[in-house]
């Protein structure tokens, strides 16, 4: 088994995508698309984040890329960027304006659609 390192991974995703079928509607087509995206925001890419320098790139690459698909695509790639920049609810949050007793945390629950808060000692957890 060989060891491979890719130098530009952003550009890299984006070939793997645009050298098959990237105007078809073919899941595996879809997947490249996803990669080639969540690549762009793992790697915080911010020239490849333009729409407008993707949407140019993709019609340098492939002029006859169907526009409205092309449209469709880079709406979505905006609504994918804007996701990937939200931070879910983490099970452990450090909360400033927090009243708790020393030496204690709160838990919270949720019980028949109900947050309910309980105070615990840390040496419990």
């Amino acid at each position: 088994m060989g060891l491979q390192k890719i130098k530009s991974p952003v550009e890299y995703s984006f070939y793997q995508w645009m050298n098959s079928f990237p105007d078809s509607t073919h899941p595996c087509d879809k997947k490249r698309f996803y990669t080639f995206v969540r690549t762009v925001c793992r790697y915080n890419a911010k020239k490849w984040k333009d729409i407008n320098f993707v949407r140019q790139k993709i019609l340098d690459k492939k002029s006859s890329f169907n526009k409205k698909y092309l449209d469709r695509l880079m709406n979505l790639m905006e609504e994918l960027i804007q996701y990937s920049k939200i931070q879910p609810i983490n099970t452990l949050q450090s909360v400033r304006d927090l009243k708790v007793k020393d030496g204690y945390f709160l838990e919270i629950t949720i019980k028949n659609g109900n947050i309910e808060k309980k105070e615990f000692p840390v040496n419990q957890w």
